[in-house]
């Protein structure tokens, strides 16, 4: 990733981003810009082909349609409010998502390995633009890092200088990350870090 270069005497932020992105891919996430995942639109949060990849590699019996099935309820999941659904979604992700196949027998299909992680996939991705719809306006909001892990966006990370978060703060009011309409119905963590470092 990007080397952090200095600007009359700070750091740009977005060298921070990139530098943290390096980290994370010696830790082993895969690197992922958010340009380049597939989707419909922009309110699509899932990575569809991490999603539907991980649930046919650990579940062989299952049809591609059977797949398409599971992928359609978690990116459609709803409830009476959007915690609920958060609370059911991280249901599904520790206990696994109920689904009856064609032979019908409903069994629990995992949508995180636990015990073998290795069987995940890991994604580091950003610049990915969400729209959204706030008060009747459609908005749209690129949070700095999202890691996904089989395709759900599981943790939303913030890299801000202080300059940079007041400058923010000033222009746009205490606006909350949960205001990102469907992102929230799935990713569980929101991380802010402060970045103070300078020349």
């Amino acid at each position: 990733m990007a080397k952090i270069k200095e600007y009359n005497g700070y750091y740009c932020e977005s060298e921070y981003e990139y530098a943290f992105l390096g980290f994370l891919e010696k830790e082993g996430w895969n690197y992922l810009s958010g340009s380049k995942v597939s989707r419909i639109s922009k309110k699509d949060v899932l990575i569809a082909d991490d999603f539907k990849t991980f649930i046919s590699d650990t579940n062989a019996d299952l049809t591609e349609e059977e797949v398409i099935q599971i992928y359609d309820k978690v990116r459609l999941v709803g409830s009476e409010s959007d915690f609920a659904t958060l609370h059911k979604v991280y249901g599904w992700m520790v206990d696994g998502i109920p689904f009856t196949p064609m032979n019908g027998m409903t069994r629990m299909i995992s949508l995180i390995h636990f015990d073998n992680p290795n069987k995940n996939i890991f994604r580091a991705v950003n610049q990915f633009t969400v729209e959204y719809v706030n008060n009747g306006q459609k908005e749209n909001r690129r949070p700095d890092v999202i890691l996904y892990v089989n395709g759900m966006p599981l943790c939303i990370i913030e890299l801000k200088t202080p300059l940079m978060l007041r400058l923010r703060y000033m222009m746009h009011g205490n606006r909350s990350l949960f205001a990102i309409g469907e992102i929230f119905h799935i990713c569980c963590i929101i991380v802010r870090w402060l970045v103070f470092l300078m020349a």
